[in-house]
């Protein structure tokens, strides 16, 4: 734990510039203000159209990005990085591929002919959990192979010293206090567990809480690939071009990303992104990051279905 302390204490002296970071903090305040009362994320995004849906995500997340990078590139006095075509391209072409997995809908036709609802809405979210691994090792290894190359692929090379497992536990630990406190909230049971095994009937002959496990470890892929996105991607892949300067703009997309859960857990995402940005370009590597985020997302899951029991009995 005292290596990451250290980590973060030399990251923070060294990118600290005071004008930057608080045109990032009213920057993410205007937008949360904005989008916690438009729902500009649940209501005008997700309002539109399946077909449009991933360029209203593509622009979404263009302005948490370049809203973020330009300005605090140009308060940094770093302007030659703005006449870099990776500066344009990279960063569009991974935030082309962000837009398309999350407003994917094509899966909603393909599964259209299971004929029981509630198996539909778990293939669903099955299938859902999935893609977006399958999706990102695709088009990152095009990415790799024939643009922009990386030589442990955005994070996914192990860190070493392997001791830092360690520590990343203590991060999770960490969290828990917090999560507990969580749970306690009305719109925390509301939106977790996002299967909710009591609100479902027989899937496929078999008890649904007996399919829980199962759908958990689907979930957790998908913080596999959130991190491989964000810390990987968007922190060590673009660290090579902005260098340090590349978290604060992912810290910003990543807030976006949340837009459509409750506002505790996109302001705490900030935090979190933060401070897991700044461990993966430091140790090179996402796999850290993974750990405390499954643990937490998993620790979420937990609680609310605790919740539920309790209310229960």
């Amino acid at each position: 734990m005292k290596s990451f302390i250290i980590h973060l204490r030399e990251f923070i002296r060294q990118d600290f510039h005071l004008s930057s970071y608080l045109y990032t903090f009213f920057f993410l305040l205007i937008s949360f203000i904005l989008n916690y009362t438009f729902e500009i994320e649940d209501k005008v995004i997700d309002g539109l159209p399946q077909e449009y849906r991933s360029l209203g995500y593509f622009l979404f997340y263009i302005t948490a990005w370049y809203g973020v990078a330009v300005p605090i590139v140009w308060m940094r006095k770093e302007q030659s990085v703005l006449h870099s075509k990776v500066f344009w391209m990279l960063p569009i072409s991974l935030l082309a591929i962000l837009s398309l997995d999350v407003g994917f809908y094509y899966h909603r036709i393909w599964l259209k002919g299971i004929e029981n609802f509630y198996e539909e809405v778990f293939a669903r979210k099955i299938f859902v959990n999935l893609f977006s691994m399958c999706f990102y090792a695709l088009l990152f290894y095009g990415l790799n192979k024939w643009w922009w190359k990386n030589q442990n692929t955005y994070g996914l090379g192990l860190f070493k010293p392997t001791g830092q497992w360690k520590a990343y536990a203590m991060l999770w630990l960490l969290m828990l206090p917090l999560l507990v406190w969580a749970s306690f909230q009305e719109d925390f049971i509301d939106y977790y567990p996002e299967f909710k095994p009591w609100r479902y009937q027989l899937l496929f002959g078999l008890d649904p809480w007996w399919l829980s496990p199962a759908y958990e470890l689907c979930y957790a892929f998908d913080f596999l690939a959130v991190e491989w996105m964000f810390r990987g991607a968007l922190g060590i892949g673009l660290a090579l071009v902005l260098g340090r300067h590349a978290i604060l703009p992912m810290v910003s997309c990543y807030a976006y990303l949340h837009f459509g859960k409750p506002m505790a857990e996109a302001i705490g995402s900030i935090f979190g992104g933060y401070i897991l940005g700044v461990l993966a370009i430091r140790t090179g590597s996402i796999w850290g990051g993974c750990l405390v985020h499954i643990g937490i997302a998993l620790s979420m899951d937990a609680l609310a279905i605790f919740q539920f029991w309790r209310r229960e009995s």
